[in-house]
């Protein structure tokens, strides 16, 4: 069952999706908010105060964000600072998986109040994995039409995920692509997104630890109240998205399954 610390992890998984919301802004389309990078030394030779740096090729999809140094004691407005501390995120190729048709079926999803469940509707959906029909549930309140649902899948927090996690500083994220208008089935993706270590650190108290790094690589799925299953209580969660995030720009078939980027 869960720990007895599972309250602490709400606030710790809203801050994590909340500072992602944050870096990229209300105006995050504008080209103005993102500067293109190489790599970190392109970044740290960057004159201007980007939100985040940003790449993208047919696969492989990147982030890159520089500290600044503030000081609130500053009255001579020399602050921020450039320092030359910097941190990536790249997600890896995604596997797709289709829906099968006619498969999903109602159920519901233990929502915790304190010591006990307030149960939810929820929908039981199968998807062909390539070597077998493979299941997961997804409440009715994070679906709608032609959105994206980003799902955390696992039995622990994000830091100390062992089922989907993906290296030491990795998490496979999924995503269910909700069928759009005179669509009846939709698609899942399962996408490796890894968060680096953060670069030219001199004050130790200034690295981020894997588990941190593994809670940033799951936070576009993390919404603070985690769920469970009626019967198989875990610590599943979903945020759905109105515009769909998932590209499919390229796609390569791999038997039941293909590639595509996020």
């Amino acid at each position: 069952m869960h720990s007895n610390n599972c309250p602490d992890q709400v606030p710790i998984d809203q801050l994590a999706h909340a500072y992602g919301d944050t870096t990229l802004g209300g105006d995050s389309k504008q080209a103005s908010d993102c500067g293109y990078f190489t790599d970190t030394a392109s970044v740290i030779s960057s004159k201007q105060n980007f939100r985040y740096y940003c790449r993208r090729n047919t696969t492989i999809q990147g982030f890159a964000y520089r500290f600044n140094e503030y000081n609130p004691q500053d009255t001579q407005k020399t602050y921020p600072k450039f320092t030359n501390r910097t941190i990536t995120a790249f997600s890896q190729p995604c596997n797709e998986y289709p829906e099968v048709d006619g498969a999903s079926r109602q159920t519901t999803v233990g929502d915790p109040k304190g010591s006990s469940y307030n149960y939810i509707s929820a929908i039981n959906f199968t998807y062909i994995d390539g070597l077998a029909n493979q299941s997961i549930v997804i409440p009715t309140s994070t679906l709608g039409r032609e959105g994206t649902t980003y799902i955390f899948r696992g039995f622990h927090p994000p830091a100390e995920a062992d089922l989907f996690k993906y290296g030491d500083r990795g998490m496979r994220v999924w995503a269910y692509r909700n069928p759009g208008e005179g669509q009846e089935q939709g698609r899942f993706y399962e996408c490796p997104v890894t968060v680096s270590g953060v670069g030219n650190v001199l004050n130790p108290k200034h690295n981020i630890s894997d588990g941190l790094a593994r809670e940033a690589a799951a936070s576009i799925a993390l919404q603070g109240q985690w769920r469970g299953e009626s019967n198989d209580p875990n610590f599943m969660q979903w945020q759905w998205y109105a515009h769909g995030l998932v590209q499919t720009s390229q796609s390569f078939p791999m038997s039941n399954k293909s590639r595509l980027t996020l």
